[in-house]
């Protein structure tokens, strides 16, 4: 996708995410977390050029996008290396081990991020901007789909989390503060 693309349903995500109750509203609050996450994070990765920005949306399928027909009346399908995070199983922290060795599948039922192959290294911004994604998906297993509590310390820890990498990707995509990121 474009980074305007990214941005623009950022922008959606973070304005719904700040009508929910953390508590009242936990699980939707997550996901509408860690999709807007996600959203920013392509954004920045396009922005600096570790992954290309394309016409293309990605489908619930790895691999597989939709472009606008050249006539703009339906969407064709194409099957492209992935050029955008994913929902799979890779860990987006480029310094653990498992980063290189587990690729970014999309099975179903498997809702973390997967990173695509880099066309150059993380900057260092990325690099923490990963690191603070990795704090709001260590919450999904034992408190979104197991059944420890959400507790105030783990809402704040996303929420600290979700502000430090929203800050990061503002500074690289150079939005203005109006807009998000």
């Amino acid at each position: 996708m474009k980074i305007a693309n990214h941005l623009e349903k950022f922008e959606r995500l973070h304005f719904a995410r700040q009508s929910l109750d953390q508590t009242g509203d936990a699980e939707l609050w997550f996901w509408t977390t860690v999709t807007a996450a996600m959203q920013a994070m392509n954004a920045g990765l396009h922005a600096v050029g570790c992954t290309e920005e394309r016409d293309d949306f990605p489908t619930q399928i790895m691999g597989v996008y939709e472009r606008l027909s050249d006539d703009e009346k339906t969407f064709e399908r194409h099957a492209l290396l992935p050029g955008d995070l994913h929902l799979g199983l890779a860990p987006l922290n480029p310094d653990s081990p498992e980063f290189i060795e587990m690729p970014p599948l999309n099975p179903p039922g498997n809702v973390s991020l997967g990173i695509p192959e880099l066309k150059r290294p993380l900057p260092d911004e990325l690099r923490i901007a990963c690191k603070t994604v990795e704090v709001i998906e260590e919450v999904r297993h034992p408190s979104i789909r197991g059944t420890a509590p959400l507790t105030r310390e783990l809402i704040v820890s996303c929420d600290q989390a979700y502000d430090e990498l929203i800050g990061i990707i503002r500074g690289l995509v150079k939005a203005p503060q109006d807009d998000a990121p």
